[in-house]
Formats: structure tokens, sequence, C-alpha cells
């Protein structure tokens, strides 16, 4: 799952993101959680959302967070370097020690205007990188069931969640019922309900 920076990313992503989780009775050997460079507040609320509000914490233990546009991903001295300074991080380390792992990756577009030596090299990245992470996912074999926290547990963290973000508390309430809209509905005309939630949520701002 990928979360972004913008409100239109983050639309679209939050609704993409719900309807995969809807399916999740089936089981999940791991989840990859995908940002760009360092956790923004926003990704940061759209993690605990997920790995602490709505479902129990026991997900964490198949949660892999995944940085992309990593320079340093092929260099394993500095990603020890910059895993030493992520895990000072006040807000960003605990999210880390949670977690299974976190890979640094980099997954560069291959555009045709680019010369042959650019192209290969992105090649050699893209290359490199899935190798990074299909060695990480042959690792991952235990099949996990996703539950919920009960109702009064998620309104009480996600009054936490506020209190930790006041200045997105109301991003925080938005994402949170388009959450629930699809985890508790079903695939259909549910779905269209949502559509106009989504879009009435993100241009109340």
């Amino acid at each position: 799952m990928g979360i972004g920076g913008h409100d239109s990313t983050l639309q679209k992503s939050i609704s993409d993101l719900i309807q995969t989780l809807v399916t999740l009775n089936q089981g999940v050997h791991q989840v990859f959680f995908v940002i760009k460079d360092r956790f923004s507040d926003v990704e940061q609320i759209a993690f605990r959302l997920l790995t602490s509000v709505i479902f129990k914490e026991e997900v964490l233990q198949y949660v892999t967070i995944v940085c992309t546009n990593s320079k340093i991903f092929n260099n394993p001295a500095k990603v020890e370097q910059e895993l030493s300074a992520l895990n000072k991080d006040n807000k960003i380390g605990p999210i880390i020690k949670s977690c299974n792992k976190i890979l640094f990756v980099d997954n560069p577009p291959i555009n045709d205007d680019d010369d042959e030596h650019s192209q290969a090299n992105a090649q050699k990245k893209r290359l490199r990188s899935r190798e990074i992470m299909l060695d990480h996912l042959n690792k991952c074999d235990t099949l996990y069931v996703p539950t919920l926290n009960t109702w009064e547990t998620i309104k009480r963290r996600i009054e936490c969640l506020k209190g930790d973000y006041p200045m997105l508390s109301y991003l925080i309430d938005a994402v949170f019922h388009l959450l629930l809209a699809l985890l508790f509905s079903k695939l259909g005309a549910g779905l269209g309900i949502l559509g106009v939630m989504l879009n009435r949520a993100f241009s109340r701002r």
C-alpha cells in the first residue's frame, strides 16, 4: 500500500487500500507499507490508523515498510546509518521498531527519451530492488488473518491520534470514516456511496 502526499493521491490511495482490506479475510503473508523518503505526518497517521486503531497490534508482525526512491539502497553501510537515524527519531523510531522490517529500494521509471546508459542503469536498480523485495517475502511464510479492534478501542485510539496531530484532526476524521465505510460495506452499491463520501470529505478543506 502506498499513501501519497497530496489530497488527490491520498483519496485514491485510501479508496484502493480499503477495497483491498475487504478481501483480507483470506489472509496475507505480508503487508507492504510504501513510503517515499521518510514518513510524512499523513503517512504516520495512515500507518497508525491501520496498525493500531482499526486492526489489532498483532498485524505489526506482518508489516514491512518499504522506503522507495532510496539513493542508498545498494549500500549496506549507508542503509545501517539511515536505520540508526530513523530509530532515534521520537515519532518514527517506535514505528520502525514495531514492524517486521524496513526495506530500502529504488524503482525509477524507464523513459524512452533517456539514453541507453540511463535506461540500463534504471533497469539495474529495478531488478535489484525486486530481488530485495522477493528475498524478504520468501522468508515470510506465516499466513495472517487480520482482526479488528473493538468499537470502544477504536474510538479511544482515534481521540489519542487526534491529540498527537491536532492540526490534522480534520484529515484523521475524514480518513477514519472512509476506512469504516469500506470495511463495513458490501462491494457493489456500497462502493458507489463511498465515492461520494470521498469527494465530499476531501473537498471540505
